[in-house]
């Protein structure tokens, strides 16, 4: 492995220095399992700062993907998730299953839902929520029609239906209020 740049918030270990355009950060110690023969793997020093390395590489026109765990980093993975969410929109790789999560940019509702199945983290499910709040009338007839569309494990159906019934009142009840008319959902 190569240290690159000691001392300042990006600081990494690279490992496979590979000359493409193309690298992957994880925050996970089981890089032997994201060894990838055509991509570089860097290694952030502090985990706090993952993003400053990806930022790093897309300065440099690299193609960043994040690699995460969810089995041996929970909560990392959990972090990264939420913060590439808000943050850089990259995509991300999941170490356990070896395949790319939903990208992002493409689909968000995806995108948390499949982080949600993976860690049932409740932070996840209300974002994944209100994301779907925004599209549900305009793309599908009913909760449950979207709901089978975009949850695949069947215990964690009623969880959601339950977050996305939530929302609807919760805007109702504003909406009520605010205008002092009733809404019928």
């Amino acid at each position: 492995m190569i240290k690159i740049a000691d001392g300042f918030s990006f600081a990494h270990n690279l490992k496979n220095k590979i000359f493409n355009d193309k690298i992957i950060v994880t925050s996970s110690t089981n890089v032997d399992e994201i060894e990838n023969e055509y991509m570089a793997v860097a290694i952030p020093i502090n985990n706090e700062n993952i993003f400053d390395v990806c930022e790093f590489y897309i300065e440099s026109r690299h193609q960043v993907t994040i690699a995460v765990s969810f089995k041996n980093d929970y909560e990392n993975a959990v972090k990264i998730i939420r913060e590439n969410f808000f943050k850089l929109k990259l995509k991300v790789f999941d170490i356990d299953n070896k395949k790319t999560i939903p990208n992002v940019k493409e689909d968000k509702v995806k995108y948390l839902f499949y982080a949600f199945e993976k860690t049932n983290d409740n932070t996840l499910l209300q974002m994944a929520s209100n994301e779907l709040f925004k599209i549900l009338y305009h793309k599908y007839d009913n909760i449950d029609h979207m709901i089978a569309i975009y949850i695949e494990n069947t215990s964690l159906k009623s969880k959601v239906k339950k977050s996305i019934k939530n929302k609807q009142k919760f805007i109702k009840d504003k909406v009520t209020k605010d205008i002092n008319i009733s809404v019928r959902i």
